[in-house]
């Protein structure tokens, strides 16, 4: 009975295409109701579309290439999660914007000289197994 089961891997996949899909048409939508020019607007989608799958495509091709970037991403957005909870307003800590450039800027040389080491360590491993 797999088949028709939405509650699988499969169905789950199949839930999020759908609402990826539905959350790149609501921008089209809502400029279409502001815009005098609808054909513009729906070529300007359809291009956005596009853009996004193929920016996509290329930073997942990166992310194999180098996995450190996950890694690297994930603490991206926990730095992005604190700096959205300190600025709540019953919080009202501002964070000056250089600093989080610097810190995004630290996080990516760290994933860098991760995967520069590892490179390393994998080679002199290959090395060492060859007779």
């Amino acid at each position: 009975r797999m088949g028709n089961d939405l509650t699988g891997f499969g169905g789950q996949s199949f839930k999020l295409r759908v609402s990826i899909s539905y959350f790149r048409l609501i921008p089209i939508l809502a400029a279409l109701a502001v815009s005098s020019n609808p054909v513009i607007v729906l070529i300007g989608g359809c291009l956005g579309i596009f853009a996004m799958r193929l920016v996509a495509q290329v930073i997942t091709t990166f992310i194999d290439r180098v996995p450190e970037l996950e890694t690297a991403a994930y603490i991206l957005v926990g730095l992005i999660a604190i700096k959205l909870g300190l600025s709540l307003p019953m919080i009202d800590v501002k964070t000056p914007d250089w600093l989080f450039s610097v810190l995004v800027v630290l996080v990516f040389i760290w994933a860098g000289w991760r995967h520069v080491e590892h490179e390393k360590h994998h080679h002199s491993m290959y090395k060492k197994s060859k007779p």
